[in-house]
């Protein structure tokens, strides 16, 4: 099978694993692959197999300000490119992530009568208006209406959660029952044997008084809420002083958010048992988990979150938003704690009270959360694998080339430019 896989290229991001590890799977199991990261940086397509590796560039065009219409344009450059492509060397199915990527591989599919398959990781600005975070960085009306086409399709769709098949069904799927549900997997050996001399020195590094450690790792995007944690550590360490929180992430809008994470800082008056780490390598993310004593994630929305699942399956307790995603993961007081939702304002996010007792709670009795982490590794294992997601998707793959119907009678989905 020859697949023609299109997503962004952030290398960060968990659509980044979750395609880095299908792709990979295709690719060991002696697939064709040609890979078209979306980048305005570095705009080029690969082809992979066999042994060979091709890269060739996608031409831009210049001068575009709006960071929207560049968006648009690299579509454009991509279609254009890759349409050639196609010509020379037909593919069996388009396999395309998210909202831009879905633009380009709509088009194509129409071009060359080619199934097309989209899964669809998030709706990212619509669920930002949900939850009240346009205030803080704009919600751009051209990204929703391509993700309101994204939901609209009637080619095959994916997602990673019945939570966002419910969103993609409310915002107007004709068939939101024929959405497949694939949930994130966890490389379960990656998690569980990382080196003991590197998890101690880490973890002497980052608590080196022998104090309890709470992790964070996520993008510094605003749905993230890592202002709420913050808020919460002044109060955790009213009750146990003797606590360090790390923060592992960095994102593209953190300069719009760190203003806000200082003013918190500030009015905490202290900044001593924070250490932010920045961007950390994906291969080094293990040892974080298995120095921390718990995991937070004190996020306004998700999908299918591998820091959740990555951090369970490594036996570190999970903290999470009381989030329907986080739902189908976590089972409070079973497999970890869901924190409710509170109303601040316009944002719904983490009650921030309930989030410190949280932590307190975990770091205190032991046995609950060897309970937890003893659960949540069973969970991992049985329901979110690797193995089961390839499987899944491999199934998935069969169904969608021997089910193609002729692309001729699927609308286009070309959004208009507006801003």
């Amino acid at each position: 099978m020859h697949v023609l896989s299109i997503a962004p290229a952030f290398s960060t991001t968990g659509v980044s694993v979750h395609v880095e590890q299908v792709n990979a799977h295709l690719i060991s199991s002696g697939h064709e692959i040609t890979l078209a990261p979306l980048s305005v940086e570095e705009p080029r397509v690969v082809s992979c197999g066999g042994g060979r590796r091709e890269v060739r560039p996608v031409a831009m065009p210049s001068g575009i300000d709006d960071w929207f219409e560049e968006k648009l344009a690299l579509a454009d450059a991509y279609v254009e490119a890759i349409g050639a492509e196609l010509d020379r060397r037909p593919v069996d199915l388009i396999h395309t992530h998210d909202w831009l990527a879905a633009r380009i591989g709509q088009e194509l599919a129409e071009r060359s009568d080619r199934p097309h398959l989209t899964t669809v990781h998030t709706l990212a600005e619509i669920q930002r208006a949900q939850v009240g975070l346009p205030g803080r960085l704009p919600v751009h009306r051209g990204q929703v209406a391509l993700e309101q086409e994204l939901c609209r399709t009637r080619g095959t769709v994916a997602t990673v959660s019945q939570s966002m098949k419910s969103l993609i069904g409310r915002h107007g799927h004709s068939a939101p029952e024929e959405i497949a549900v694939i949930p994130n997997g966890v490389d379960l050996e990656r998690f569980t044997r990382p080196a003991a001399a590197a998890v101690s020195e880490l973890r002497k590094r980052l608590a080196p008084d022998d104090e309890k450690l709470i992790l964070f790792v996520g993008r510094l995007a605003p749905q993230k809420g890592l202002d709420f944690l913050l808020r919460s550590t002044f109060a955790v360490r009213k009750s146990a002083p003797n606590t360090r929180w790390a923060i592992v992430g960095d994102h593209v809008a953190s300069h719009m958010m760190k203003p806000v994470y200082q003013q918190v800082i500030a009015e905490g008056g202290y900044d001593d048992h924070l250490s932010f780490e920045g961007q950390v390598a994906w291969t080094d993310i293990p040892l974080y988990y298995h120095a921390a004593d718990c995991v937070v994630m004190p996020s306004l929305f998700e999908a299918c979150p591998y820091v959740a699942l990555e951090a369970m399956a490594s036996g570190t307790c999970v903290i999470a938003s009381d989030l329907d995603s986080l739902r189908e993961i976590v089972v409070t007081r079973e497999n970890g704690l869901l924190v409710p939702i509170d109303y601040h304002g316009r944002i719904h996010g983490p009650d921030v009270d309930a989030l410190a007792d949280a932590q307190v709670t975990v770091l205190e009795d032991a046995t609950l959360r060897a309970r937890l982490t003893d659960n949540a590794r069973t969970t991992v294992r049985r329901r979110f694998s690797l193995a089961q997601q390839l499987e899944a998707t491999d199934e998935l793959y069969a169904n969608s080339v021997g089910a193609m119907e002729p692309h001729s009678q699927v609308a286009p989905t070309r959004a208009r430019r507006v801003g």
